[in-house]
């Protein structure tokens, strides 16, 4: 009788590992966070609804921290909060078009990323502050520097996206099986030792997330032409860090970006691809912490 009590728990025990595995994971990042001063909680303003993670209140300065399409704030940036929360106050949001693929059809536009930014401004009492963008979230940080440059006091961007995203992404040429799992092991150097089985919705995410792309490449092209011909107007220092090894956005891209945006400096990290904040977090965070400090000077 006790054999059968306990296996009939191991197969609730691995019933709920293989349905709530990814939730587990993020469950643990989040008390990990915690335990380092940094907690979340929603913002709720007109219709709007943004999560955020929100570290070092009592720091003067703020850092925004945005993240890139499929992924979300607390795995793209639970190695860098605790670091810059030391010295800052910080603030990672999980942007909009992490949600893509339930976007289609509701009328979203590629610019209510950069109103998610306008709206943290407004609900936090943010007069001014340093933006990082990772890949995608680039985008909306780039719109803020050339749209509202009084607001913004530097940036930083990750492995950046500018107005050329339709092109990056029909660049890609995805295995059409399982875009997400081709995605997810293309943009890392060294992948995170997390099983596959905690994976596979995030993957399954990934893929409704390229599947949706199209929809919304009318409105990312023309955005993107009217971004792309503005970066010159940007007046605060930019730091652009792209990986060595990234392979999904080519380097001469990150060439282009830096020619463009004058007085902008670009740095490549070793032994890193595209999820610089996974492959190298302690590189990353001296570098953003040093620039952020310069700039401070």
């Amino acid at each position: 009788m006790r054999k059968l009590i306990l296996c009939a728990l191991l197969i609730i025990l691995g019933a709920v590992v293989v349905f709530q595995g990814e939730n587990l994971f993020q469950e643990g990042l989040k008390g990990y966070l915690a335990l380092n001063g940094v907690s979340s909680r929603f913002i709720h303003k007109n219709e709007s609804t943004v999560f955020i993670f929100e570290g070092g209140k009592e720091n003067l300065e703020t850092v925004i921290l945005l993240h890139g399409v499929g992924g979300n704030a607390l795995t793209s940036w639970f190695q860098l909060l605790p670091e810059l929360a030391k010295n800052y106050h910080v603030v990672a949001p999980d942007m909009f078009f992490a949600n893509l693929p339930d976007l289609v059809n509701s009328g979203y536009h590629i610019n209510f990323e950069r109103q998610l930014v306008e709206l943290l401004f407004e609900d936090l009492k943010i007069s001014k502050a340093s933006l990082v963008g990772l890949s995608f979230g680039a985008w909306p940080a780039l719109q803020m520097a050339t749209g509202s440059p009084e607001r913004v006091k530097d940036l930083v961007l990750i492995s950046p996206l500018d107005g050329s995203a339709n092109k990056i992404v029909a660049g890609l040429d995805l295995n059409k099986e399982n875009p997400g799992k081709d995605f997810y092991y293309r943009i890392f150097k060294t992948p995170p030792p997390v099983p596959n089985l905690f994976l596979q919705s995030h993957w399954d995410r990934t893929s409704r997330v390229f599947a949706a792309l199209p929809r919304f490449q009318v409105q990312l092209d023309l955005e993107g032409r009217k971004l792309n011909a503005a970066l010159s107007n940007i007046k605060c220092p930019v730091l652009i860090v792209y990986g060595q090894e990234d392979r999904v956005i080519p380097r001469e891209h990150f060439d282009d970006m830096e020619a463009n945006i004058e007085g902008s400096l670009l740095r490549g990290l070793e032994r890193s691809g595209h999820a610089v904040v996974w492959d190298q977090p302690e590189q990353l965070a001296l570098a953003v912490d040093s620039f952020l400090a310069r700039v401070e000077e």
